[in-house]
């Protein structure tokens, strides 16, 4: 027969209580070549599954014309677990051609030709389901490395292959935790100045009416009426003045080359606008430098990009004084903003994107 459709030679269905044959559209040469898998449900990844033996456990009845075939199973299927019928062609090449005889037996080369079509099917549905470079990246012969129990995947500092975290997950939860609640702490510590600040407004303005209640007292009283109003004013002045500290400070646009770092000041809270100097460009893996003294615990560094076409990418990497950020390589455009808080204890910026 001819191989004429590109059907996926894999089939999955749901156990309930009322199904028992599972009808398969894809082709297939001998029953042996089927596979199928009873899986848990929700177990994964990796999933729980168990191998069914073909006569034991299941039966197969090819159509002789379309080879397309049906799967069998005795009783029920089993409510809570997926079962999954695949087609797995040997990788044989059991065709001879005799070198004397005078004509080429055509069904058996057609025969020979299905079977490297069912045989390039699976393999295309298999490397489908890999993981896979984009068709516009220009990288090539990335490795992947063995996985280490309790770490992190993170590209490396070349961004041509991948590594491993130097901290484990539960570990890089609690710093990411831990950043959290600096934050909400410092937003109440934010909250609090502003009421201590209507406080004191209203301190004043209450100095200001018991000076003009003493205006009829005598030269003496008046004077320290004058004082108290002076105190008041001070009082609001310095009111105001906590109250501008918790906002955040701008600064001029900074256009960086691959692999700069940021500029910076020891204030807690400021937005740094940037974007790349004619194009694109990558910031350094320590996107504020390697001079701890310039950082404070829980000074928090917004940058915002400015420019499309002049995008900056960001590679958060588990290094010291690098970023700490699970959701992996980022790219700002116009408009985008990125956070960043420095925690001392483990000398790591922590990233929260918006």
């Amino acid at each position: 027969m001819s191989i004429t459709t590109e059907a996926v030679p894999r089939k999955k269905v749901v156990g309930d209580d009322a199904t028992t044959e599972i009808a398969c559209p894809f082709p297939v040469k001998d029953e042996t070549h089927v596979v199928v898998r009873k899986i848990l449900q929700d177990s994964g990844p990796p999933e729980t599954y168990e191998t069914l033996v073909l006569t034991t456990h299941y039966t197969v009845s090819i159509n002789a014309v379309t080879e397309s075939f049906t799967v069998t199973i005795p009783g029920t299927l089993v409510s809570g677990y997926d079962y999954l019928v695949m087609r797995d062609t040997p990788d044989t090449q059991g065709l001879e051609i005799s070198q004397s005889e005078g004509r080429l037996d055509v069904a058996e080369l057609e025969a020979g030709y299905d079977k490297l079509t069912l045989l390039y099917q699976e393999l295309s549905e298999r490397v489908g389901r890999a993981i896979k470079l984009a068709v516009t990246s220009a990288e090539t012969d990335v490795d992947i490395i063995d996985p280490v129990a309790g770490k992190i995947v993170i590209v490396n500092d070349a961004a041509d292959g991948l590594t491993m975290s130097e901290l484990s997950y539960s570990e890089l939860l609690t710093a990411i935790n831990a950043a959290e609640a600096a934050a909400a702490a410092s937003a109440a510590a934010a909250a609090s100045s502003s009421a201590n600040s209507a406080a004191s407004a209203l301190a004043a303005l209450g100095s200001a009416e018991d000076a003009l209640d003493s205006e009829n007292e005598a030269a003496l009283s008046a004077s320290q009426a004058a004082a108290s109003a002076v105190a008041a004013a001070a009082s609001a002045v310095a009111a105001a003045a906590s109250a501008t500290s918790v906002e955040p400070s701008v600064y001029a646009t900074q256009d960086l080359n691959n692999g700069d770092s940021v500029s910076h000041s020891a204030l807690f809270n400021q937005v740094r606008p940037i974007q790349g100097n004619g194009g694109g460009i990558t910031l350094s893996t320590t996107p504020f430098g390697l001079d701890p003294t310039q950082f404070k615990n829980g000074m928090l560094i917004t940058l915002i990009c400015l420019s499309d076409a002049n995008y900056v990418d960001i590679n958060p990497t588990d290094v010291q004084y690098g970023i700490l950020d699970r959701k992996g390589l980022m790219r700002l455009k116009r408009g985008d903003k990125y956070q960043l808080m420095y925690l001392t204890s483990i000398e790591r910026w922590i990233g929260f994107r918006s």
